[in-house]
């Protein structure tokens, strides 16, 4: 389609519904989903829609049944539907992956997308890095022994915590309920090699966090963090709302660490990012 009859179809569109582009923008996207699209499975954005809102009168309606075409200018076919709102009017608009980068800052949809799997990703690379910041300072201290030498060593010291037997009454309850709802299963598989199945080792949570550690000024920086999020995401939200219900139960209370010494655990926090996307990035 050339640019003089694309702008035509689009000009002609907005007369007919007595609109102007300035009236529109973007859905903002909350997430992703994975998606079978004619036999595959396809990434597809979930946006969040205005409630109460209807569909506009396009002159170009989707042709339901056949191929999705973009009801703001008719290309025909697009791939993944993307969508704008009038908040004057309350109306959505489907439209494809190049039209609504007239409406998100000049970027695609598919450019979009892909930053917001980005910011994603970032989001979870920096709970988890602060998940094992929590778990090194609630669940380990650093112990100095002196050799038979005189030298000094310093060694990591972890606290286990035992489900079934925990320091006071309502925090045994609460873990217990947190194990049998299977919450939990993503911390004590670490201890499937012990007799003991309701320990958690916090030495092999923190062992097994899927970290990432490439350095945003590394080469391929994006392209390898969105390769981790793709391969970790699941298991690294797993870990960090396993927990996070641990230690909301376990954090009013001083960690006592077997033959050690009695420490006041920190508030136990992940910054605001845990299941909460802090980016509404539209245009898609």
């Amino acid at each position: 389609m050339s640019s003089s009859v694309y702008q035509t179809r689009v000009n002609d569109n907005f007369n007919a519904m007595g609109t102007s582009s300035s009236e529109w923008k973007a859905v903002p996207i909350t997430g992703v989903s994975d998606v079978e699209v004619n036999g595959k499975i396809k990434a597809m954005p979930n946006f969040d829609f205005p409630k109460g809102y209807a569909k506009a009168p396009t002159l170009y309606p989707i042709n339901v049944g056949g191929e999705m075409n973009c009801e703001l200018c008719s290309r025909m076919p697009i791939k993944t539907a993307y969508h704008i709102q009038n908040d004057k009017h309350k109306w959505t608009l489907i439209v494809g992956s190049e039209c609504v980068k007239n409406f998100e800052d000049g970027k695609s949809g598919k450019d979009n997308l892909r930053q917001f799997k980005i910011n994603s990703a970032m989001m979870l690379a920096n709970d988890i890095s602060l998940c094992g910041q929590y778990l090194k300072s609630n669940f380990s201290r650093i112990k100095e022994e002196r050799d038979w030498r005189g030298f000094v060593r310093k060694t990591r010291d972890w606290r286990s915590t035992y489900v079934g037997n925990a320091f006071n009454y309502t925090e045994k309850e609460q873990l217990l309920a947190l194990k049998e709802s299977g919450k939990l299963n993503v911390l004590i598989v670490s201890a499937k090699s012990y007799s003991d199945n309701d320990k958690i080792l916090w030495s092999k949570v923190y062992e097994k966090l899927p970290f990432f550690n490439e350095s945003a000024d590394s080469e391929n920086y994006e392209k390898q963090l969105l390769s981790w999020f793709k391969r970790n995401e699941t298991k690294a939200r797993d870990f960090l709302q396993a927990v996070q219900d641990v230690g909301n139960v376990v954090s009013d209370d001083k960690i006592n660490f077997v033959s050690l010494e009695l420490v006041e655990p920190n508030k136990f926090e992940f910054g605001g990012n845990l299941f909460n996307y802090i980016y509404s990035i539209g245009g898609l």
